[in-house]
């Protein structure tokens, strides 16, 4: 049996931070003002949503310890957000950073365990991966500038998170009907 037979959980999270992503960039004043409570209540949600599927996969998947460390940062990462949100714009562009340092560090592991189950297009995970992660750092690095471009960032990020876990869910989804 694969570890993914919950495919779609990882389509809903893909297609939730891509259409929060679009939103984003269309609305950066608007979204700006906003974003802190919104981006911690999505990140939690996300988090559990992860967290379930990692323990509901544990039997199937060796590497689903990943998974359940990336739900639980996210479900701390939300809690963050929402409890602290004056602090938090003040100090977003380094969460974010993080954030996104982390993710992308879990994509590039995660793609090597998406190439020893067999499926063709974990290297679109890895290169991902790598451009997360390297968005991230360069957020770190620059928090003053990302500041200024805090909701472009964000919603950058989001597609790029959302766009991998599109095409990773329906590459396990082939993956499941050859099985």
């Amino acid at each position: 049996m694969l570890p993914y037979q919950n495919w779609w959980i990882v389509t809903l999270k893909g297609v939730l931070l891509l259409v929060l992503g679009v939103w984003i960039l269309m609305t950066p004043l608007a979204s700006l003002l906003g974003i802190v409570l919104f981006l911690g209540a999505m990140i939690f949600v996300a988090g559990i949503i992860y967290t379930i599927n990692a323990i509901a996969s544990r039997k199937y998947n060796d590497q689903w310890g990943w998974y359940l460390v990336e739900g639980i940062v996210d479900v701390v990462f939300g809690l963050i957000l929402m409890a602290n949100p004056a602090i938090t714009l003040i100090v977003l562009p380094f969460l974010l950073g993080f954030w996104t340092l982390f993710g992308g560090i879990i994509q590039i592991g995660g793609a090597f365990s998406l190439r020893s189950m067999g499926l063709k297009s974990w290297w679109v995970v890895f290169v991902g991966g790598m451009l997360t992660a390297l968005l991230g750092f360069a957020i770190i690095m620059h928090p003053l500038i990302s500041s200024v471009l805090i909701s472009g960032l964000i919603g950058l990020t989001f597609i790029l998170f959302g766009l991998l876990y599109i095409v990773v869910s329906f590459g396990l989804k082939k993956l499941l009907g050859n099985a």
